[in-house]
């Protein structure tokens, strides 16, 4: 159903009430910790038509002749209107300074909770720890023994995935602390850097 209003709102005073301006709302939300959408669609329509005015909506349908009780779309003064009646409301229930001590306070609260899962990820990667340290044997070589060393950690960027995991063999020459070691190839080449045992397996010849 759509009606007319043409002749109404031509007779009908302007509103100069201010409109929002999108950029300057959007500019303003910098820097709020909080935000909240509002869909205010319903209230639109329970902003009602003053009682002496509610005859100038009237429109005629086949059976009688009816008219708006609230605000209606198509009327010159509802955007104005409405958007009045907005800011009435929020100037009544907006606080700055309670807003921002909930700010404060929230903030507040999302600082013991980052707190709380920090404490939370430690213990895990403890427990983690403790659990592959009591079932996983570290491996120690001795000098002379033979090792493969782990192809990704000497060459991480060449060779697709079908390569060799692992190359060698080499011998262990040094023993640089537990788990460290210097090797040479076969022939004699000593190896550059320092291997840790997780690069290394043993080889058997």
């Amino acid at each position: 159903m759509c009606v007319d209003y043409t002749d109404l709102n031509k007779a009908c005073p302007m509103d100069p009430f201010p409109l929002p301006n999108i950029d300057q709302l959007v500019d303003e939300t910098a820097g709020c910790a909080l935000m909240s959408f509002l869909d205010a669609f319903r209230g639109y329509h329970q902003i009602f038509m003053h009682e002496d005015e509610e005859e100038k909506t009237d429109f005629t349908t086949p059976k009688r002749v009816f008219c708006y009780r609230v605000i209606a779309f198509g009327l010159k003064i509802s955007g104005a209107t409405y958007t009045r009646m907005v800011a009435k409301v929020f100037k009544q229930v907006y606080d700055p300074d309670m807003n921002e001590d909930n700010n404060r306070t929230e903030l507040h609260l999302i600082d013991e909770k980052r707190e709380v899962a920090a404490t939370h990820a430690e213990n895990y990667q403890r427990q983690a720890k403790a659990y592959h340290d009591k079932r996983v044997r570290p491996r120690y070589f001795q000098v002379g023994y033979y090792v493969l060393r782990r192809r990704k950690a000497s060459q991480p960027l060449e060779g697709s995935k079908f390569a060799k995991r692992w190359e060698g063999p080499y011998i262990v020459t040094t023993v640089v602390r537990p788990g460290s070691y210097k090797l040479k190839t076969p022939k004699g080449k000593t190896i550059d850097k320092v291997w840790n045992t997780e690069h290394l397996l043993k080889y058997f010849q």
